[in-house]
């Protein structure tokens, strides 16, 4: 079943359908997504503001996964530290897991943000 079954019509001038038309090409997205983008959030990202924010996406990505590794490695020196019998002290290593854990939330309220951003537009393919 069609999920947008309500049509809605509108008469335009040639200066304004021209307009329209090229504001469209211009942000890359289909003709549908963009009217409804515009009507419903008032906001309509150009094709390079998605594409900055699927860059900024990736670069948030690349963080969280450096994040877990740092995690994983200070997991493995808290194993060496504890063989070796000079362990660090539990405020030592919850402090940077805790640390860690901030700077890893901060990055995913970011990173989703981002996401639901680039999801909202629908582009056309170039």
């Amino acid at each position: 079943m069609r999920k947008r079954n309500n049509p809605i019509y509108i008469r335009l001038s040639d200066d304004e359908y021209n307009h329209i038309m090229n504001m469209i090409h211009t942000s890359g997205q289909t003709i549908q997504s963009y009217i409804i983008n515009c009507l419903m959030k008032g906001k309509v990202l150009s094709h390079d503001e998605v594409m900055e924010l699927r860059k900024q996406s990736n670069i948030l990505d690349d963080m969280d996964k450096q994040l877990k590794g740092i995690g994983v490695n200070i997991n493995q020196l808290a194993h060496i530290a504890n063989a070796s019998g000079i362990p660090p002290s539990s405020e030592e290593l919850e402090s940077m897991s805790e640390n860690i854990m901030d700077i890893r939330k901060e990055v995913n309220v970011k990173w989703q943000s981002i996401r639901q951003s680039i999801s909202e537009q629908h582009l056309t393919q170039p």
